[in-house]
C-alpha cells in the first residue's frame, strides 16, 4: 500500500499484483468484472458452506473451499478482497485463512429458498460501506441518477482510474448494490432510484443510537436546561442526525475498528464526499 491506495489487478482484483504488465490504482477493492453477480454470490455461499463445521464456522483457505465444494481457486481469489471490504468475510490478508461473517451465513442460509430475505443480509453487510454512502448521496428521495453517473462518482471516490476494466468492476459493484435491494433500476429509463428497502435501512441507521453515545448517556447527569440540544464548545449542536455520514469499518488484518460520524445541515452530495477522500485515506492508514 502506498499513499493510502490499494493496487488492484485488472484481472483478479488482488492487491499489488500485475496483470499482463498493467496495474491500476484504487482506494478500495472492487468486485471482479469477469464474474457475474450470481457467480460472485455463489462463491460467497461456497466459502460459507466449506467453513461450516457442525453448528460453527471455522477459518478456511482457498484450497479448503476448492476441495470441499469444487469452486475454482481463481474465482475465490478474485473475490476475497472485495468480500473482506464489504463485510462478508473476515480475512487477514493474501495467503491467510478467512471466515464468513454473520451476514454471509445469513445470506447463504436464505439464498436458495428465501432470496428476498437473503438480500436483506447482503444489505446489512453493505450498510455503512463507502459505496453505499456514495449511492445515497446521489439517490435520495425523488432524486435519481443514471448508472453511468453513479459509476463515475464511485470511480472518482475510489480513484479507480478510467481503464475499461476499472469501469467494468465499478459496474459490477452497482449490480451488487441493486441486487441487495438498497437501490433500484428502472428497466425503461435505466435511472437508479432509492428503493423502499434502502430508504428504510437508511432511516434505521440514522435512528440507531451510537454504542458509545449510549454508554456515555448512562454515566452523564441530565441537564434539563439544555433541552433537546447538546453543547459543543459552548455552542448548541444544531446539526442533529438528519444528514449523517457514517463510516464503520473493521480491518481484519489488525482487528481495529474505526467509527466516524460526520453531520451536515444539508444532504451530503457526491462532490462533498470527493472532498472527503483524503480523510478516508487517512482512516484507512489508521487501520493498518
Amino acid at each position: 500500500m502506498q499513499d493510502g491506495k490499494l493496487g488492484i489487478s485488472q484481472d483478479s482484483g488482488d492487491v499489488g499484483k500485475k496483470s499482463r504488465g498493467k496495474t491500476y490504482q484504487s482506494n478500495y477493492p472492487l468486485p471482479p468484472e469477469s464474474l457475474s453477480v450470481e457467480k460472485i454470490l455463489k462463491v460467497l455461499c461456497d466459502i460459507t458452506k466449506a467453513a461450516r463445521k457442525g453448528d460453527e464456522y471455522v477459518d478456511v483457505t482457498v484450497g479448503d473451499v476448492t476441495a470441499a465444494i469444487g469452486t475454482l481457486k481463481e474465482d475465490i481469489s478474485r473475490c476475497l478482497k472485495f468480500f473482506a471490504s464489504a463485510g462478508l468475510i473476515a480475512h487477514a490478508g493474501i495467503g491467510k485463512p478467512f471466515k464468513p461473517t454473520r451476514e454471509a451465513v445469513e445470506y447463504t442460509s436464505d439464498a436458495t429458498w428465501q432470496p428476498e430475505q437473503a438480500k436483506k443480509a447482503l444489505a446489512k453487510a453493505f450498510e455503512g460501506k463507502w459505496f453505499v454512502q456514495i449511492a445515497r448521496s446521489n439517490i435520495d428521495g425523488a432524486k435519481t441518477c443514471s448508472r453511468e453517473e453513479l459509476i463515475t462518482r464511485l470511480g472518482r471516490a475510489a480513484e479507480a482510474g478510467d481503464e475499461p476494466q476499472a469501469k467494468q468492476k465499478l459496474s459490477r459493484l452497482v449490480d451488487l448494490i441493486i441486487h441487495s435491494g438498497m437501490i433500484g433500476e428502472d428497466p425503461g429509463t435505466k435511472q437508479l432510484t432509492m428503493s423502499v428497502a434502502g430508504q428504510d435501512q437508511a432511516q434505521h441507521k440514522e435512528d440507531a443510537p451510537h454504542t458509545g453515545d449510549k454508554a456515555r448517556a448512562k454515566d452523564e447527569p441530565k441537564d434539563d436546561k439544555k433541552g433537546d440540544t447538546a453543547e459543543t464548545d459552548g455552542q448548541p449542536d444544531k446539526l442533529t442526525s438528519k444528514w449523517p455520514l457514517v463510516i464503520d469499518q473493521v480491518w481484519p488484518s489488525t482487528g481495529k475498528r474505526i467509527s466516524l460520524r460526520i453531520f451536515s445541515e444539508q444532504p451530503l452530495r457526491s462532490d462533498d464526499l470527493e472532498k472527503l477522500a483524503p480523510v478516508f485515506r487517512e482512516i484507512e492508514k489508521l487501520g493498518e
